[in-house]
């Protein structure tokens, strides 16, 4: 998996077509359900990290907001847009998705996109972005299952306690024959273990 690190620039301009969903419509009634507008913003997160969100475009499921956010990114795998439905009371309701790798994005050698993006269940957002900074082969990190892990170099050659030493394998970096360290989330549980590569 590739992974960004740099400037991010993102412009959010449009949408078009959301529809309320059926969570949205639970205090409308009769006719109105058909004709429901929505008082929209986008929430926009860089992996799992809130960037912000935009300013919200009242009675309208085509809003216009031409929000501009910039931010730096450290090992970014992916963007994520959400619309949601300003609520005047309680929890803002979810409208629909998207998201966007870092990977798609730089494929084709190009630091600049420009273009419409589907959203999720409903409806598709126009934005524009713009990268400045590097990308590289994501480096020590592996998923599978519940089981997450991550390498780091360290000073230690010890193994890791009470778990297997083929299973830390994956995630050693092949450029770096150094010492690593590893951090080990078992279903959320994080174990802490040393591992040397051979």
């Amino acid at each position: 998996m590739v992974v960004f690190n740099g400037l991010l620039k993102i412009k959010i301009c449009e949408a078009l077509d959301l529809k309320p969903t059926a969570w949205s419509l639970r205090h409308a009634g009769g006719p109105k359900t058909q004709t429901f507008l929505l008082d929209t913003y986008i929430a926009l997160n860089v992996d799992d990290s809130r960037v912000g969100q935009t300013s919200t475009k009242q009675k309208t499921n085509s809003p216009a907001w031409n929000d501009e956010f910039v931010t730096e990114v450290h090992d970014g795998r992916k963007i994520e847009l959400s619309v949601f439905h300003d609520a005047p009371i309680g929890y803002d309701d979810f409208v629909a998705n998207c998201i966007i790798q870092f990977e798609d994005l730089l494929q084709n050698g190009s630091r600049h996109f420009e273009d419409w993006i589907d959203l999720e269940p409903e409806g598709k957002v126009y934005i524009v972005i713009d990268l400045s900074g590097s990308s590289s082969e994501a480096r020590g990190i592996q998923s599978k299952g519940s089981w997450e892990w991550k390498c780091w170099k360290w000073f230690s050659d010890s193994a890791a306690e009470g778990y297997n030493d083929t299973a830390f394998a994956i995630c050693l970096d092949q450029a770096d024959r150094g010492t690593h360290v590893v951090l080990l989330t078992v279903n959320g549980e994080q174990v802490s273990g040393k591992y040397r590569p051979p």
